[in-house]
């Protein structure tokens, strides 16, 4: 168990007692409904890309290439945008800006790719989103933690960042593929992500009110 670096004392419980915290804390399960929203959508749009990728017959080296080049794009832009920007926005702006940026993109990519559902669109608006998940995002929902006890943090936060992310994950792949098998479109396939993207808006400015309001109180 983690100990208090202060006090020596252990924190104990486990998975269940992440589970009962996050139950229990509205807080604690917004967060987990953001990183559900999060990595859904995010499977989603891998799913999409790889149906547009087979659909352009690329050759396997032509392939690998292709997705070097956009991990080359991801991980520059994500040190550029983190180093120079990410900081400065938080610090000026709080972390409600942050927290709205990836669902923002996502609807934005969204609509770009029913509007033009080619490879190119696609590939844009992933790294875009990807960029700012990195930079942006990560570093936020991180500060999140900041204003919880220590049981709270150190419990449902290694809960979200295990079995919410991957059942996020599951639950993206069992979408997309419950809307492929009715005979989707690739815009449709895209459009589908708007309204778990509104949701997932809607969880963000939520917590970014209610994590402002703890931050006060703390101080008071």
């Amino acid at each position: 168990p983690r100990r208090n670096t202060a006090t020596g004392t252990p924190v104990g419980g486990g998975a269940w007692a992440a589970l009962r915290l996050l139950l229990t804390s509205p807080y604690l399960a917004a967060i987990a409904i953001y990183v559900l929203f999060l990595t859904g959508t995010g499977t989603l749009a891998y799913l999409l890309q790889a149906r547009l990728v087979a659909a352009e017959g690329l050759t396997p080296v032509a392939r690998t290439a292709l997705f070097a080049r956009i991990d080359l794009f991801v991980n520059a832009g994500a040190a550029i945008t983190q180093a120079l920007f990410a900081g400065r926005v938080m610090t000026r702006f709080g972390i409600g800006p942050a927290l709205l940026l990836s669902p923002i993109l996502t609807i934005a990519g969204a609509l770009a790719v029913g509007a033009a559902p080619r490879l190119a669109v696609l590939l844009a608006t992933s790294v875009a989103r990807r960029i700012a998940e990195y930079a942006v995002s990560a570093p936020a929902r991180q500060i999140l933690f900041t204003v919880v006890s220590r049981e709270e943090k150190y419990k449902p936060k290694a809960f979200i960042d295990t079995v919410i992310f991957r059942g996020g994950d599951v639950a993206g792949s069992w979408a997309f593929t419950a809307i492929a098998r009715q005979g989707a479109s690739v815009p449709l396939l895209a459009l589908s992500a708007i309204p778990v993207a509104i949701a997932w808006l809607a969880v963000a400015a939520w917590l970014a009110r209610r994590h402002e309001r703890q931050v006060v109180a703390a101080r008071l």
